[in-house]
């Protein structure tokens, strides 16, 4: 928690955030747009003036659960019509829409560190209010590593509802391992050392000791937050506020992660998600502590994948001092404020986040579930008998840092480590920028003295 501020945002203030990653007011001006409901369909027993649902998403999710939007619509004369784009510009669209309550989207999908920017205020509709009122109740089987992300400040009421179930895990390939008599291993060190190791025998092979992501901004942040933790800091400290990034830890966790740049696949700064998703299945790389469950399932899958029934994982490396939780990475589904078609976006959410999607998004699509009693379902075993060991990792998993100004502070880190990987940048040179950067931002926002 950030002190004893105020731990929600109002409009005037998360414009002020947008501001900080560089929103313009031209475009929140061009993006104030509205829709205006004109048919009555029938959804249950109730008349609702709307047939037809705006989703904003990202990109890479539309084609996944676009099937199900197809049902949906057969089921219940409800059309879901998505706006989609890169992760970036998704996060702005959304933000504009919510903030200036243009009423542009009616549902909106979050990654899991935005909630504590939207929660407050009217930005987005109190859904434990909304269920209330529709007599429906939040099933026990929503892992509550999942749920908990959908209230801010902890204990209110639920502002989402879960719909990805993402953990970000430490992978390896056991068959590298175990051709090198290795273990997996414990400490950063040992990391570095066996990738080292692991790339001087097989590069010429095409195959690297471990994968990173560089790219500036969420990949490179999201890449070294494990590593910056495993070294005991995080960007700020959750007790007093103080950024750590200039710490001598930090510096050594930036220095970790350079040294590990040497034993990736080359071109480092250029990747994100698909990139690395495509370093694993052709086999290029033995080891990340960057994976997340969807790229687990298309990695097991023999059809897409040369690595099928080749990867474990488990607990992240540490320094050998501190000991390292999974950062959980889950999507949220929400009703913006301004959507004029509340009910109807309310009944979309309680069918799309039910067990029989969810099951369903998993075996057709790979998108890990919000659900214990999908993990644990027999057909889901049969096929991803690791589901157990994911289902571990996500009990023991914790969000990332909860600030309203995650967004800005990930965005700042990221641009550093993105410029220390290029070798623009020294370890000390990067990690003593953002943490000035970083304690400007909290200081204009009132969050430190």
């Amino acid at each position: 928690m950030l002190g004893n501020r105020d731990q929600t945002l109002n409009r005037r203030e998360a414009i002020r955030t947008l501001a900080l990653i560089g929103v313009s007011a031209s475009a929140l001006r061009q993006s104030s747009v509205s829709s205006t409901p004109d048919t009555r369909v029938t959804f249950g027993t109730s008349y609702i003036e709307q047939k037809e649902l705006t989703l904003a998403l990202l990109n890479s999710d539309q084609p996944a659960i676009q099937p199900l939007l197809d049902d949906y619509r057969n089921q219940t004369g409800v059309t879901i019509k998505t706006v989609v784009d890169s992760y970036d510009d998704i996060y702005t669209k959304i933000s504009i829409s919510l903030t200036q309550s243009t009423g542009a989207f009616d549902i909106v999908s979050l990654d899991d560190p935005w909630m504590p920017q939207f929660a407050g205020g009217d930005f987005l509709v109190d859904l434990s209010e909304r269920m209330d009122r529709d007599g429906v109740k939040v099933e026990s089987d929503f892992l509550p590593a999942f749920l908990g992300l959908c209230q801010y400040p902890e204990e209110s009421n639920l502002r989402a509802l879960p719909w990805i179930g993402n953990v970000q895990l430490f992978a390896w390939r056991r068959d590298i391992l175990a051709s090198l008599g290795a273990a997996p291993p414990k400490t950063w060190v040992e990391t570095l050392n066996l990738a080292t190791q692991i790339t001087a025998g097989q590069s010429g092979n095409g195959v690297y000791g471990v994968g990173l992501r560089g790219r500036a901004g969420n990949p490179a942040a999201t890449t070294f937050l494990p590593v910056l933790q495993g070294f005991g800091k995080d960007l700020f400290d959750p007790g007093s506020n103080e950024p750590q990034l200039n710490s001598r830890d930090a510096i050594a966790a930036m220095e970790m992660l350079i040294a590990l740049k040497d034993q990736a696949p080359p071109a480092v700064d250029k990747t994100g998600h698909s990139e690395m998703t495509s370093n694993l299945l052709n086999g290029s790389i033995a080891m990340s502590a960057d994976l997340w469950p969807d790229q687990l399932f298309r990695a097991s899958d023999s059809e897409e994948s040369s690595v099928a029934g080749l990867l474990e994982f488990g607990i992240q490396p540490s320094d050998g001092l501190n000991r390292v939780s999974n950062a959980t990475g889950s999507w949220l589904l929400g009703i913006a404020g301004g959507s004029k078609n509340q009910e109807l976006a309310a009944e979309f959410i309680y069918w799309f986040t039910a067990p029989e999607q969810q099951k369903r998004l998993l075996l057709e699509q790979k998108i890990s579930p919000t659900r214990s009693s999908v993990l644990t379902d027999r057909e889901v075993l049969d096929r991803y008998p690791f589901v157990l060991g994911l289902l571990t990792s996500i009990r023991r998993s914790k969000p990332r840092l909860r600030t309203p100004y995650f967004r800005a502070l990930e965005e700042i880190c990221g641009g550093f480590v993105s410029q220390a990987l290029t070798g623009q940048l020294t370890a000390k040179q990067a990690m003593t920028n953002a943490n000035t950067q970083i304690t400007s931002l909290l200081e204009r926002e009132g969050v430190l003295a």
